[in-house]
């Protein structure tokens, strides 16, 4: 068995196409022959010549079968008869000698303009034949239906090579022609050329002994060409483009290996397409329904690199609704993927793979990036894919692609993690006016530039429950190599209300970064996230610090006011500061707000000005604390102030305790029935209008040792609404604890979740008092059965729309 053919076994398609032909192909049982007319010389015309066989099997009506007493070459110095007469089988593995590596008999060209022309008939067959030099090797035409072009025996492929068209197909009613185990090489223009009309034509039938191999054609490997007349319901199964199934050999066709330019529902499963001058696949032109499986694009399933030219697969020119599936694209000179043009939208990628060899789990990453989405195409979807180790980066979208969606890819590692598989670039990139676009629940880890960057003219994009920075199984890191978020555009958000924040951790940099360059970036918001932390709550710092932003930058939102729903973010553990402004190089920082975030234990300030970053707006003082209350002052002349008080054991800002509006002219503030642990540091910040009425916050206040607990008092309340696990993470004894703290009485439930969304478990509902309380998940489903191994995500959610979540990691 062949190199190639070993592969189609072991991947196991070979059922897997038998049950797609049952649904989608046509089935046709031949007839049997009525009549027989033997070839009995190699000369051209003349009793006994095939021309004379041709003639007579359309002059006789119903099955005929052509066989060979001769093998050899039959020069064809004028067109041979064209057949219309339905049923009509060329044999030409019929011949007396033994059958060898090629067939027995040859129609080489000598003067006609084509090889064979089947026009308006029926049901015929050609097999096993050798046809060279024609301008057009076979032509099928004026709607002859069903016809066969090669079998499955030992000596009943066709041989159609060195022509001008290999194969054309056309005209309305040419309809289910099927091409089984051919060779189509080297023709000087398409190997296949199926246009204007045909339907339900079908490259093999999944079965390995079907396989075609189209190879070092001077144009495309097979052209599906919607002209005037659209062409539909063409299948592509298990061949080889670009390579010669039988020996493994390589030899790419000058341009595309498949393009398929309009039509609708074009089937493209389990194909190996490498080493074509243009790229592995192209859909365009309107092309619409089309639908990929498990096709190889630039290597084979064994990591043979033989990339395609330009992109493994090409969506351009207002292709649409396609449906990609599971495809492996490595190698390719350009991209994986590439998704472009005014509307090119609403296709869906699915579970497909760009520079990861998943076999054996190894990088061979496309030479431009993994995937890209460019030039307005819109509303399409990357979904659990794989992006990694590819030259320029994982994911590129810009020139006004709007409304993307990518969700549950890893971009720059594989769910493993057994080795970083990082992009040479940035994980994902944003840019040149992309709107819109949402990045959600991915893994963006290991990549040498930034995780994820958002350029300059980009806006409106969101990033939501991804984790930046870590490792797949979450605990440690694996490092981006710039920082975790680096953002030059405006109104961008980084979590947002009513959206699950991120994990931005360990990067070499900073956790989030936001800069400009010729304009100012304003007005992103930064809701909700863990920078610092790991999946499981553990310190995972950022080597630089948590949150910087540059001079030029204005009204960024870190964290959530009062009145807002509680979206803080937690920014510990970072190896800097937890936000640093630097106004140097530049315009100085203003109008960001920085709100009941929980800030400390990082190597550094918690908040860091340096320069004269938020017009210098003054932090308040506190002047007194105690378990219950706390004092101080502010000098806002002329402008309402909001002061955010906060404490903890030996930093700034971790443990926010509530907020005090301080009118116009006032300077006092009072902050009263708190409850404050003993020992505790108390600072605060401050929010206003001072002095150019947009709202900026300040540094925090100096911190102010609070008093010791009087005798008798009882412990504090929680604060904020928190959902904590109480034991070991992972969990191998198979009950996970958790404490769930509420600040007063509410009506909550608390939930497991599978990390794609799915209930698995309610664990309680109803009316909690102000206080902790200590849940236990046994590990079961609503059913009773002990869940599989792997990572959950715990949920307590308020009447009111508050959500807090924990991961727990199951091991059985």
């Amino acid at each position: 068995m062949s190199p190639k053919s070993t592969i189609f076994n072991q991947l196991g398609r070979c059922l897997a196409a038998i049950l797609v032909c049952a649904a989608f192909c046509v089935s046709f049982t031949m007839p049997s022959a009525g009549a027989t007319f033997t070839v009995t010389t190699l000369s051209d015309f003349g009793p006994g010549s095939l021309r004379d066989a041709m003639d007579q099997a359309n002059i006789n009506s119903g099955a005929d079968d052509i066989v060979f007493a001769v093998d050899g070459t039959i020069f064809v110095t004028f067109d041979l008869p064209t057949l219309f007469d339905d049923q009509t089988r060329i044999l030409g593995e019929t011949g007396p000698s033994v059958c060898g590596a090629t067939p027995k008999v040859m129609l080489r060209n000598a003067g006609a303009t084509a090889g064979i022309r089947i026009f308006g008939a029926d049901f015929c067959e050609i097999r096993g034949l050798h046809i060279s030099d024609f301008p057009t090797g076979i032509e099928i035409a004026g709607g002859a239906f069903g016809c066969i072009l090669g079998d499955t025996g030992p000596c009943e492929d066709n041989l159609i090579a060195n022509n001008g068209v290999g194969l054309r197909i056309t005209d309305p009613g040419s309809d289910y022609t099927q091409i089984k185990k051919n060779s189509i090489s080297f023709n000087s223009n398409e190997g296949v050329h199926v246009v204007d009309g045909p339907r339900g034509t079908t490259f093999g039938l999944g079965l390995l002994t079907d396989t075609n191999s189209i190879y070092g054609n001077g144009a495309e490997g097979i052209l599906i060409q919607s002209i005037s007349l659209p062409v539909n319901f063409t299948q592509i199964y298990s061949n080889c483009i670009g390579c010669e199934e039988a020996t493994g050999t390589v030899f790419g066709n000058v341009a595309d290996g498949i393009r398929i330019d309009g039509g609708d529902s074009t089937i493209v499963h389990n194909n190996f397409i490498v080493d074509n001058g243009g790229s592995g696949l192209v859909i365009e032109n309107g092309a619409q329904w089309t639908d990929t499986l498990e096709n190889f694009i630039g290597s084979d399933p064994w990591g043979n690199p033989s990339g395609n030219l330009q992109h493994g697969i090409d969506v351009r020119g207002g292709a649409h609704n396609s449906n990609l599936r599971a495809d492996t694209c490595l190698r390719n000179t350009l991209n994986g993927i590439r998704i472009t043009g005014l509307g090119t939208d609403n296709n869906t990628v699915w579970r497909a793979s760009f520079g990861l060899q998943i076999v054996n789990s190894i990088g061979l990453g496309n030479l431009g990036y993994g995937a890209s989405i460019e030039d307005r195409a819109s509303n399409n979807t990357l979904e659990d894919c794989f992006l990694t180790s590819n030259n320029l980066g994982g994911l590129y979208i810009a020139s006004a692609a709007d409304s993307n969606l990518v969700e549950h890819a890893a971009i720059g590692t594989d769910w493993n993690g057994i080795t970083p598989l990082g992009n040479s670039g940035n994980g994902i990139t944003i840019d040149d006016s992309a709107n819109n676009n949402e990045i959600r629940n991915s893994i963006i880890s290991g990549n040498s530039g930034y995780g994820i960057y958002i350029g300059e003219t980009a806006t409106f994009n969101g990033i939501y429950g991804n984790e930046i920075g870590l490792h797949p199984l979450g605990a440690n890191a694996m490092a981006n190599g710039i920082d975790g978020i680096g953002i030059q555009g405006s109104f961008n958000n980084v979590g947002n209300f009513g959206e699950p924040g991120n994990i931005i951790s360990g990067n070499q940099e900073w956790g989030i970064r936001v800069s400009t360059t010729f304009s100012s970036t304003q007005t992103n918001l930064i809701l909700g996230n863990d920078i610092g932390l790991n999946r499981y709550g553990n310190p995972l710092g950022n080597d630089r610090g948590g949150i910087r932003h540059d001079a030029g930058t204005i009204a960024t939102q870190i964290g959530s006011y009062p009145s807002q729903p509680d979206k803080s973010n937690n920014i510990k553990h970072n190896n800097g500061a937890g936000i640093y402004f630097d106004s140097s190089g530049g315009s100085a920082p203003r109008a960001h707000q920085i709100v009941r975030n929980q800030i400390g234990d990082n190597n550094g300030p918690g908040i860091l000005f340096s320069g004269t970053v938020n017009d210098n707006i003054p932090a308040p003082v506190v002047t007194s604390a105690t378990v219950s209350s706390v004092e101080g002052t502010v000098n806002h002349p002329g402008f309402s102030v909001e002061v955010l008080v906060y404490y903890d054991a030996n930093d700034e800002g971790c443990h926010y305790l509530g907020s005090v509006t301080v009118p116009n002219g006032q300077t006092n503030w009072t902050l009263n029935n708190v409850q404050i642990p003993t020992g505790s540091k108390v600072t605060a910040n401050a929010t206003s209008g001072w002095p150019f009425g947009y709202l900026q916050s300040s540094d925090y206040a100096t911190h102010f040792a609070m008093v010791q607990l009087d005798a008798g008092d009882g412990p504090a309340l929680p604060k904020s609404l928190g959902l904590t696990l109480a034991g070991a993470n992972p969990v191998r004894s198979g009950h996970a604890q958790l404490q769930f703290a509420v600040p007063t009485q509410t009506e909550a439930s608390v939930q497991v979740f599978s990390v794609t969304g799915k209930v698995v478990k309610e664990l309680e509902q109803g009316t909690f008092q102000a206080g902790t309380h200590q849940l236990t998940w046994d590990g079961t489903d609503e059913s009773g059965r002990k869940v599989a191994s792997g990572t959950y995500v715990m949920a307590a959610r308020t009447a009111g729309g508050t959500t807090k979540t924990a991961r727990v990691t199951m091991l059985r």
